[in-house]
């Protein structure tokens, strides 16, 4: 998987994590 596709996934869960929490608070 080259760098720039891994960064772009590493980021895309990230912002999922961070929705993820704004839906539980």
């Amino acid at each position: 998987m080259p760098p720039g596709q891994r960064l772009l996934l590493t980021k895309l869960v990230s912002l999922t994590l961070m929705c993820g929490e704004i839906d539980w608070y």
